[in-house]
């Protein structure tokens, strides 16, 4: 027996709720992420998981992801009230912070933009 849609979809939400440290690099115009993990696995399992997945991480970035020796062009999915960026170069957070605010700005919900770099959370300040 199949459980009904709206349980399922209660499921498949409820194991993506976690929150992520997703590491980011600016490169050429792009995002560049070097884990492969920070894609779910429920983006290959089914037709219902991966729609479940797109609605809960709701800004989709163009990126390049980076694993060892290969490197394929794919979408970082980001969900602003679990997911953690750490940008590794300062001058980029305007920029992406600027793309996360206009995909993320037509929802209801709450989306907090900072920096741990002004406040100094990640060690020395540049001058």
């Amino acid at each position: 027996a199949s459980f009904p849609p709206e349980v399922r979809e209660r499921i498949w939400i409820r194991s993506l709720t976690r929150e992520r440290i997703l590491r980011i690099l600016r490169e050429r115009y792009r995002v560049k992420v070097r884990e492969r993990i920070v894609m779910s696995k429920l983006f290959v399992t089914n037709h219902e998981s991966r729609s479940a997945a797109k609605r809960f991480y709701r800004v989709h970035i163009p990126c390049t992801y980076a694993h060892m020796t290969c490197t394929y062009y794919g979408i970082l999915y980001f969900n602003p009230e679990f997911d953690i960026i750490h940008i590794f170069e300062w001058w980029y957070f305007p920029e992406l912070a600027h793309r996360i605010w206009k995909t993320y700005s037509t929802s209801r919900r709450h989306c907090q933009l900072g920096s741990a770099h002004r406040s100094g959370l990640l060690g020395q300040e540049k001058q």
